[in-house]
């Protein structure tokens, strides 16, 4: 179900090993908006990927409001507040 998919993107991202694939399988499945979203939600909790989205929500640039809204939800994570550094 959907909904189960939306639960199951935002902790693998959180350093599972296997985040990636997991993001782009369920993007594939998932090519509606809400979709879209949920796996920039996903990618923006992964600590590789906070510099690009920090970036992207300085700049603005190439994506909308909603989409960078939903993007930056994900961004902070408490677990990683000793290792998010800068941001």
């Amino acid at each position: 179900a959907k909904e189960d998919r939306d639960r199951r993107i935002e902790p693998n991202s959180l350093g599972h090993e296997n985040s990636k694939n997991i993001i782009e399988s369920e993007r594939k499945i998932d090519k509606s908006d809400r979709g879209v979203k949920m796996a920039a939600i996903a990618e923006a909790s992964h600590l590789n990927n906070k510099k690009k989205f920090w970036d992207l929500y300085l700049s603005g640039e190439g994506k909308s409001l909603d989409y960078i809204r939903d993007a930056m939800a994900g961004f902070y994570w408490k677990s990683q507040k000793n290792e998010s550094g800068y941001y």
